[in-house]
């Protein structure tokens, strides 16, 4: 990108932030405004010559929510600027010839997934709630998905995205430590939430455990794979701090997650397998102490019979998989189903299990190609912790981290309703990403056009190939 067109696009996205502001009303703020001006040179200036920073910022922010964990943030309108910028930056690349479009079977599942979804927003049972959706989340999480599978490939790309991770994750988690330490934005005897009465995702104390899950996975896997004591001593401390804010949450599905993700952690990096289930068993019960489970599960409960909370789950579920079966092409459309509740039972409630409230929205056939990206998913980060070289630790580190946090939202995802939210499509492009980087040698990527600046010493030491097992012959 010449010197021209870097400022010609700065000094347009200026006046389209500008604009931004003057009709949120934000503009008479002198600071603010400035703010937003330095923020769009930077944005641009990584737009064109480090995409890959731009794409891993947008996925982490977008995944733990920054601008309603930290409400300062909110007036910038940091998901709409973000998704717009890097949708620009990733046609410019594109269009250029700066990177190649490499699909790989997630990115093909996903792709198969949206259309599916995109499709049935018209043929919804209220078009107006499904196009909303889309516009506002869904549409994001596909530019988001691609970019991170295109864009990040090299050793030092994948360290960052696995730092932003558990740093941004980190935010978060701190965030929920002081609302608990303050007792503010408590709910159901002291769990812990992040937003609640302004609206925000994070005010839901299941959904709050369910988005930390990921910082956790990385956190750990960071922690484990590092060379640098300073380094592991950060990442240990961070995983800790994450899994504490995980407990006051008290959520039984961040339970299970805990219990998913240790265990992929445990299995993968402890030689004994003895030793490693000791350990599994010692963390759930202790997270169940933590959590003060019991209490919960014997709470509203009368004569045996399942509480309040158990029984309205058991009969959402039902009414999914009837709805999944009387619309099994399309569904009922994406962001339909609480509506759907709400004229069932009267009570506006969520699915609270993402593989029904995938096939609820989508159908039968777009329930088969989620499970399809997410086998392909799994397939790809085992075989990719079986068969990297040992000195492949950057590689490693990512699979590892992302395997664990990929279990840990399925197992928790089946009591939360998140198949359409962002983490598990940042885990997605990201497997994409390894996948396209441990089967293409450097050498036969083409070269960037941009002078995208990245450090030699980052290759040393590290192998960019893994030759995979041939198929066994029959």
């Amino acid at each position: 990108m010449t010197a021209q067109s870097t400022w010609l696009l700065t000094i347009s996205f200026m006046v389209l932030c500008g604009a931004a502001l003057a009709i949120s009303g934000n503009l008479a703020v002198p600071l603010l405004g400035t703010s937003a001006l330095l923020g769009g040179i930077v944005l641009i200036y990584l737009a064109a010559y480090y995409p890959f920073a731009l794409a891993i910022t947008f996925a982490a922010s977008s995944m733990f929510r920054i601008h309603e964990a930290l409400p300062i943030l909110s007036p910038l309108r940091l998901p709409l600027i973000l998704a717009a910028i890097t949708a620009v930056s990733l046609l410019w690349h594109l269009v250029k010839g700066n990177l190649r479009s490499e699909w790989t079977s997630q990115t093909v599942w996903f792709v198969l997934f949206f259309g599916l979804v995109s499709f049935g927003v018209p043929l919804a049972a209220s078009p107006s709630a499904a196009f909303s959706a889309w516009v506002d989340s869904f549409s994001k999480i596909f530019v988001m998905t691609l970019s991170v599978a295109w864009l990040v490939r090299n050793p030092h790309e994948f360290r960052s995205a696995a730092r932003a991770i558990a740093l941004f994750g980190l935010v978060v988690a701190l965030v929920a430590l002081r609302n608990k330490a303050i007792g503010v934005e408590l709910v159901e005897d002291g769990r812990v939430t992040i937003g609640r009465s302004y609206g925000s995702i994070l005010g839901d104390p299941n959904d709050l455990a369910f988005m930390l899950l990921p910082a956790l996975g990385f956190a750990a896997s960071l922690a484990f794979t590092a060379h640098s004591r300073v380094e592991r001593f950060i990442f240990a401390g961070a995983g800790l701090l994450v899994l504490l804010a995980i407990t006051y949450t008290r959520s039984r599905g961040g339970l299970v997650g805990c219990f998913a993700l240790g265990a992929v952690l445990a299995y993968a990096t402890m030689r004994s397998r003895s030793l490693a289930t000791v350990v599994i068993v010692v963390l759930v019960v202790t997270l169940y102490i933590g959590m003060g489970l019991s209490s919960r599960l014997t709470a509203g409960s009368v004569n045996g019979k399942l509480d309040e909370s158990a029984a309205g789950r058991i009969a959402m579920w039902s009414l999914a998989t009837r709805v999944g079966l009387e619309h099994p092409v399309t569904g009922i459309g994406l962001a339909n189903f609480e509506r759907e509740a709400y004229r069932s039972s009267g009570k506006w409630k969520a699915v609270h299990n993402t593989w029904l409230s995938v096939m609820a929205e989508s159908g039968i056939v777009g329930l088969g190609l989620f499970l399809g990206m997410v086998s392909a998913t799994v397939y790809t980060l085992l075989a990719a912790l079986r068969c990297l070289p040992l000195d492949s630790h950057i590689h490693r580190c990512m699979a590892l981290g992302l395997l664990s946090s990929f279990a840990g939202l399925c197992g928790a995802g089946s009591f939360l309703s998140h198949g359409f939210s962002w983490p598990i499509y940042v885990l997605v492009g990201l497997t994409a990403a390894l996948n396209s980087a441990i089967r293409s040698p450097v050498a036969e990527q083409p070269p960037r056009q941009t002078p995208v600046r990245q450090n030699p010493k980052s290759h040393r030491g590290i192998s960019t190939t893994v030759s995979y097992p041939p198929p066994k012959a029959r």
